[in-house]
């Protein structure tokens, strides 16, 4: 069954808002490595966004949140997800 692309935006926006209340530590850093790998892919992957923000509502297993930052090669901040998000949305909400 496909993605409904109204229903994974606001699951992405739903998500970016509990990140934007604030996370921290290794959970902090699985969140926005996840919506990081969730944005990546929103576009031409809807069903794998959906995965990634599947994994965002589980909490890590010991070192999967580094293991993922090492794999991203960096820990996104919350303001670069929020702006290209803004950036992506101009297009496609």
């Amino acid at each position: 069954m496909a993605i409904q692309w109204n229903d994974l935006v606001e699951r992405f926006r739903d998500r970016l808002k509990i990140l934007e209340r604030g996370a921290t530590g290794e959970v902090g850093t699985w969140r926005r490595c996840c919506l990081e790998q969730a944005l990546d892919v929103l576009e031409e992957n809807p069903d794998a966004a959906s995965n990634h923000l599947d994994d965002f509502d589980r909490p890590p297993t010991s070192g999967e949140a580094a293991a993922l930052a090492d794999k991203l090669g960096k820990v996104p901040n919350v303001e670069d997800i929020r702006r290209r998000f803004d950036d992506l949305g101009g297009g496609i909400v």
